[in-house]
């Protein structure tokens, strides 16, 4: 790196750009006086957009990034009489807006010059507005470091960014918390680290966010208990779960035992539960066929008791008729002896 390019970098002011100079280009954007300017610096846009080698896009391009710029330029040229208006930190703000918006869209300046004279260069056979050249200077003295700046200024616009939706809804802190220090730890090893205003710009950053989005604001009730805290409450939840599942076994077996020992409900739903199973089994399954050879076998041998019982009871009565039959006899044979 030339000695003239690092005392640049080290002599470059920061003082007033973050956030004021970001403040004044929203806000100045956010409002209705661009009617008188429109069309003028729509064929600028339009101009500008070919100009540096980009094809289409040309309402986004326009609408969205072009026109804002232009009328952020404007917007420098009418507050340079104020005395408490700093010309020269806003110009360094439009040039870094107006490089950014050249590198979203791959365009390139590098043929012709700064993108700054590009954007002001006239249109052939076209009769264009008079784009301020209120910012020549300043852009003229630092392209040297221009593309060092342009890294700087994308990370503070981010981290601001950053702080602007933090404000918004303070829940985003622990979102944006990580990427806000790793550009910090970023910014305050670059090449503008001996840079004093920088280091202020830091400083004041953090200081803004740290008040922010301070722990205490964006940490949950879990993350502020100490861990003996956490331990005891564990310890409870575990207990109470123990506890509620106990009862909830004891309750199921409970109501099992008293299904199957009350003396009203248990002979009756007892004796109904076995015939569903055997109804089921038998209707529904392949099992029904082994109970049909069980009941056939029940059968049988009930129709074998019986006949074996039907024997008996016919011998009995056979020899009881032979014996009375002989008794007879016997009465019979006494009375005429």
């Amino acid at each position: 790196m030339s000695d003239e390019k690092t005392e640049k970098i080290n002599n470059f002011d920061f003082t007033s750009i973050y956030p004021d100079c970001r403040n004044d280009f929203n806000n100045y954007n956010r409002s209705s006086l661009h009617a008188s300017l429109y069309s003028g610096y729509s064929a600028v846009c339009n101009n500008f957009r070919l100009n540096i080698g980009v094809h289409g896009y040309g309402q986004v391009f326009q609408e969205n990034f072009c026109l804002p710029l232009c009328y952020y330029l404007n917007y420098i040229k009418e507050s340079n009489s104020k005395s408490d208006f700093n010309v020269d930190a806003s110009c360094k703000y439009f040039y870094y807006k107006l490089k950014d918006l050249v590198k979203k869209y791959r365009g390139t300046c590098d043929e012709r010059g700064n993108c700054y004279v590009i954007l002001r260069l006239p249109r052939k056979n076209a009769t264009l507005i008079n784009v301020p050249d209120i910012c020549m200077k300043v852009v003229e003295d630092i392209s040297i470091i221009e593309e060092n700046l342009y890294n700087v200024f994308y990370h503070l616009d981010g981290l601001y960014t950053a702080i602007h939706r933090c404000n918004k809804n303070p829940r985003l802190c622990k979102w944006d918390g990580k990427t806000c220090k790793n550009a910090i730890e970023n910014l305050k090893t670059c090449e503008f680290k001996n840079n004093r205003s920088f280091n202020e710009l830091i400083t004041k950053f953090e200081n803004q966010y740290n008040s922010l989005c301070s722990e205490p604001e964006h940490k949950s009730v879990k993350e502020k208990r100490t861990p003996q805290e956490i331990s005891i409450i564990e310890k409870n939840s575990e207990a109470s779960e123990n506890a509620r599942t106990q009862a909830i076994k004891d309750k199921y077996t409970s109501a099992m035992i008293g299904t199957f020992t009350d003396t009203g409900t248990g002979m009756v739903v007892l004796p109904f539960i076995i015939f569903i199973i055997v109804f089921v089994l038998f209707k529904y399954t392949s099992y029904g066929s082994y109970i049909q050879l069980g009941v056939k076998n029940l059968r049988s041998a009930l129709k074998k008791k019986n006949k074996n019982h039907s024997d008996l009871i016919d011998s009995f009565e056979k020899t009881y008729k032979n014996s009375v039959d002989k008794k007879y006899k016997v009465a019979y044979a006494s009375q005429y002896y």
